[in-house]
């Protein structure tokens, strides 16, 4: 389309003169603007409202990021503009300061599909170089911190993936663009299938939480079945202690909690061995008044 323009505009084309394109500074403008929006407080409120809008956010994102890359690598995108979406990708600009997951892995997303084209480009070129040398620190340093207090494990194991990536000539970038820029059809299709993806995965996140809340509940039924069982056969082994006059003895408490029968039993012996006392008491103050009338 730009060269469309500049032949039309009878201007030659090459790369010096892209920068007089009126459709190359639009297509920058719209851009620029689309990208600002994911660092609106307002909008990422409202992009976090619901799971499922949480994920359409998340996937326009990282289509706007590829479109970035693929701009840059056909040498549309200055340096200077790569260099600020990292920066607010990382939370290192005036646009974001916020270092988060979502950030931090749009710049890996990025970096994985320009990583190549950036480190040949800036070669030899020191402002460029330095900045593209402080993009590669910021994330070394991202995946070093001590714990997940900014970003997560998840990310961390992202960034080293990407680091692999570059140790090896960046040969996952190498397959990554491979296949040409993709058509409007393609990103479609791709957006709807990591949007579906995203989802099932959710669906099976919650699942597997309602599958463990009911095996605890069972768990708990069966432990409370197993209490009762015992109670209702350790009933009749619960055994007081009674002092009685006679001695002691030792009786069986039912599940009602009541001693009648025991009692009633315990009882017949108790009056027979207080009557038998009683009478030895009479024969004995018997035998005390004949022997008073004998002296």
């Amino acid at each position: 389309m730009i060269k469309l323009e500049l032949s039309l505009r009878n201007i030659k084309e090459n790369i010096g003169n892209m920068k007089s394109s009126v459709f190359r500074k639009t297509l920058f403008e719209v851009c620029k603007q689309c990208f600002e929006k994911f660092f609106d407080a307002e909008e990422k409120k409202k992009g976090q409202e619901t799971k499922e809008k949480a994920i359409l956010f998340r996937v326009k994102l990282y289509g706007n990021l590829d479109f970035v890359g693929e701009l840059y690598r056909r040498k549309l995108l200055p340096e200077t503009v790569l260099v600020s979406v990292f920066q607010s990708l990382l939370g290192i600009s005036d646009m974001n300061q916020t270092i988060d997951d979502l950030g931090v892995e749009g710049a890996i997303s990025l970096m994985n599909k320009v990583g190549q084209n950036f480190e040949e480009r800036v070669l030899g070129k020191d402002k460029k170089q330095e900045s593209y040398d402080d993009i590669i620190k910021k994330f070394k340093e991202y995946e070093n911190l001590p714990d997940e207090t900014q970003i997560s494990n998840r990310i961390k194991y992202l960034i080293k993936n990407m680091f692999t990536n570059k140790e090896t000539g960046w040969s996952k970038t190498k397959d990554l663009n491979e296949g040409g820029p993709k058509t409007k059809a393609e990103v479609q299709n791709e957006v709807q299938e990591k949007y579906e993806s995203e989802k099932q995965a959710q669906e099976a996140d919650r699942r597997g939480h309602r599958g463990d809340r009911d095996r605890y509940n069972d768990r708990g039924d069966d432990r409370r079945s197993g209490y009762n069982d015992r109670d209702r056969q350790g009933g009749d082994k619960k055994y007081m202690r009674k002092e009685t006059q006679g001695g002691k003895q030792y009786q069986a408490k039912g599940n009602s909690g009541n001693y009648n029968d025991d009692n009633k039993k315990g009882g017949k012996g108790q009056d027979a061995g207080r009557n038998e006392r009683d009478r030895g008491d009479r024969r004995g103050k018997g035998g005390d008044k004949r022997d008073d009338r004998k002296s």
